[in-house]
């Protein structure tokens, strides 16, 4: 049997791999809903940069909590890139991250660009050869260019913590992940005891390295993960406390951050309840209490979450603004949003699906070493094609 030149990570146990968690699709879809409407209803106006000049007061009180839905995100892409790197090689795990993400990305960055262009930006959007091109990338701000839609910046977030997976898949570490979970939350703690007096620069390494700010949800996903699927430990309990602890913190410091962005105050009441609602939701879901969302319905609801937040943000503020003092304030927003979302339907269908399937297929026969179909001595044959991740982040 030949063998493969990449290091594989064995789970033990982990869920079949026919089993999709639809609760998860249903999860990712409020979320991305709750961003949809901090945008439209609330940041639009509230960051007094022009973006959007339409004003919903009321629903904003509600919406501008909306933020929360980011971090949520990021919970669920701990606890579902683990699951997607178990008993996957490093080239097998960079081509579902490559083919996933970038597909919907360049089409959603494409449009985007298309609209700054034809409505004019309105002085606040603008695009340049230069910016497109670093977008392409989707970590511009490393080549010195701003993104062209802010909503973009998360997903750097996202690539680097699937850098630090390949990392520990490649170096082998991902066998010890609760090891390596139990340092990375160290590390979060030692950076929260020392605050401001850590300088600017080693903030801003740190901030690259580990993003303090973000970490513990990634960390409290995987370790909801573990504990669905090989059991509840003592240190990984302790590591949860120790994480949500790290998480309600951040939380209220990220809430006075953008208060002041925004002069406006958060109620800390409401942003920490939120918070721990994320973490009991996946304490539900490690301890199979979500059974009864486990509906495939949810599948569709679930495979747009990506294609809409890609396309969404200053798509709608241009268009919000296009329909300004036109019609009543709450028909455009039904208009844009039906409209963004219809957008993000037909990217999934055109762009999304067919597009990931395609490069999927060709960065396999390039970058994956083809193997036998059976354990006989002497079998030849191709790659086995591996189904998309039971919830795709």
């Amino acid at each position: 049997m030949t063998e493969t030149p990449y290091p594989r990570i064995e789970a033990a146990p982990a869920p079949p791999k026919s089993s999709r968690q639809y609760d998860l699709d249903l999860f990712r879809f409020v979320a991305a809903l709750a961003v949809v409407a901090y945008h439209f209803t609330f940041r639009g106006v509230a960051v007094g940069d022009g973006a959007m000049v339409t004003h919903f007061d009321a629903i904003g009180e509600v919406s501008r909590y909306g933020y929360l839905g980011v971090n949520f995100f990021f919970m669920i892409s701990g606890y579902v890139i683990l699951m997607s790197a178990l008993n996957r090689s490093v080239p097998e795990f960079f081509v579902s991250r490559v083919a996933r993400l970038y597909p919907a990305f360049w089409a959603g960055l494409a449009i985007t660009t298309l609209f700054t262009l034809v409505l004019g930006g309105y002085g606040i959007f603008t695009v340049n050869l230069r910016q497109f091109l670093a977008n392409v990338t989707m970590a511009p701000n490393a080549l010195g260019q701003p993104h062209i839609d802010s909503a973009y910046w998360s997903l750097f977030v996202e690539l680097r913590f699937y850098a630090i997976i390949a990392l520990l898949m490649a170096t082998r570490l991902l066998r010890r992940i609760d090891a390596v979970l139990a340092a990375w939350t160290l590390v979060m703690v030692v950076i929260s005891a020392l605050g401001t007096r850590i300088s600017f620069s080693m903030i801003t390494l740190l901030d690259n390295l580990v993003f303090p700010t973000y970490a513990h949800y990634f960390i409290a996903g995987a370790l909801f993960f573990l504990i669905k699927s090989r059991g509840i430990t003592a240190t990984r309990v302790f590591l949860l406390g120790a994480n949500g602890l790290l998480a309600l913190r951040w939380a209220r410091i990220e809430a006075r951050r953008l208060g002041r962005i925004l002069e406006i105050d958060y109620s800390m009441a409401i942003t920490i309840g939120l918070v721990a609602l994320f973490f009991a939701i996946f304490a539900a879901v490690a301890f199979n209490l979500t059974g009864w969302l486990q509906r495939p319905v949810f599948l569709q609801f679930g495979a747009l979450t990506y294609t809409l937040y890609v396309v969404h943000q200053h798509v709608g503020y241009l268009l919000m603004n296009e329909l300004d003092g036109r019609v009543n304030r709450f028909i455009a927003l039904a208009m844009v949003s039906a409209t963004v979302m219809a957008m993000a339907v037909i990217l999934n269908k055109l762009v999304e699906e067919p597009a990931g399937r395609w490069l999927r297929k060709r960065l396999t026969a390039l970058l994956v070493r083809q193997k036998p179909p059976s354990d006989q001595p002497g079998a030849t044959g191709h790659p086995v094609a591996r189904s998309e991740d039971p919830a795709a982040a």
